[in-house]
Parts: structure tokens; sequence; C-alpha cells
């Protein structure tokens, strides 16, 4: 990764973003930005709120920001252990988002119950990461939104909600206790998401 002294203009680096007023606002945003490190230098750590999170009460911004450096510290140790226990030597993001969502559902497909392994998760191509509700219909990328599957169920599931596929099946039972059964702060998104229809 390339390190800078001062943010880029907008459009050498984000030449994808088409909107003329995301571009100005991020224009001014490099401005000042620029500014504080001409004046200040680096910071050691910068601090991201959003307008509407500034409206919020002060208890409920603070458990935000409690839960963030939760999950920053769940991060950081599965992160170790990709490097310990399955000899990740450069785990990626994505590894990581694998290994916490393999922990989260207890290490188990929630749409088939078969067990899973490191092996089979990644090393062997079996079991991949799906989205519960398809991204082509909800265009949420976000970890709420994911968990793993099996590749045969996955293709059987398809561009459907799993309420959609599998909703009449004598499985479907089964499969909304093993989602109860998700550990984290996800569970109760992600058992909503399973039974979600449109």
């Amino acid at each position: 990764t390339q390190v800078l002294d001062f943010l880029p203009p907008v459009q050498d680096h984000l030449k994808q973003i088409r909107n003329p007023a995301v571009v100005r606002a991020l224009t001014e945003l490099r401005k000042v930005t620029n500014a504080l490190l001409r004046k200040f230098g680096k910071p050691d750590e910068i601090h991201i709120e959003l307008a509407t999170e500034l409206k919020a009460p002060q208890r409920e911004r603070e458990a935000r920001w409690k839960r963030m450096r939760q999950r920053e510290k769940e991060r950081g140790q599965a992160f170790e252990r990709l490097l310990k226990e399955v000899g990740i030597t450069r785990p990626s993001r994505a590894d990581i988002e694998k290994l916490l969502l393999y922990e989260e559902c207890g290490q188990h497909c929630p749409y088939t119950g078969k067990g899973i392994s490191f092996r089979q998760l990644f090393h062997s191509g079996e079991v991949q990461v799906e989205h519960i509700i398809p991204f082509s219909r909800s265009l949420d990328d976000s970890f709420a939104n994911k968990t793993l599957a099996y590749v045969d169920v996955n293709a059987r599931k398809g561009q459907r909600t799993p309420r959609e596929a599998f909703g009449g099946s004598p499985e479907w039972p089964d499969m909304l206790e093993r989602v109860r059964a998700f550990r984290g702060d996800f569970a109760r998104h992600k058992l909503h998401r399973f039974q979600w229809t449109t």
C-alpha cells in the first residue's frame, strides 16, 4: 500500500465516482484534511462520525463505539487464529470474515446442518460465503447479510431468499433453529433475514 503525505485529487484516484455533488464534497474534505496535515502533521488515529451519529444521545454513541472496538478485537483474534491454526501466512479481509462467520454459525452450515472443517472453508472450495438476501436484490454486502453455505445448497438457493428457496420444505424448521443458535451481535438480524419475504 502506498503511503502518501497528502490526499491526492479526488478525480485522479476515484474516477468511478460520477456524481458531481459527491465529487465536490470529497474535494472539500480533501482540502480541509490537507490543510490539517500541513498544520499538525499526520495523526496517530482518525475517528469518523457521521452527522446522523452526532444526533444520537451520548450513551448510544458510546455503545456504538464500544461495539466497534469489540469487533476490531474479534478481527485481530481471527487474524491470529488464521496464522496459527489454519496456516494462512497473510490473512486477507475475506479470510477474516470467513472465520468470523464460521465461529458465528458454530462450524455448521445453517442450511444443511453439516459440519464445516477448516480445510473445506479455506482450501477445498466446498463451502462459500453467501448473501442471505441475494446481493442482486439487496445490494447489501455487509456482514449482517452473510453466512456460510455448502456450494451445492447455495446453488439450489440461487437468487432467492432462504424462505423463498426452502420455506415449504421439511428442512425449513431445522434451518431456523440453527440460525437461532448463531452466536454474536448479528444473530437476531440474520434470523429476521432468513425469514424475510418480499
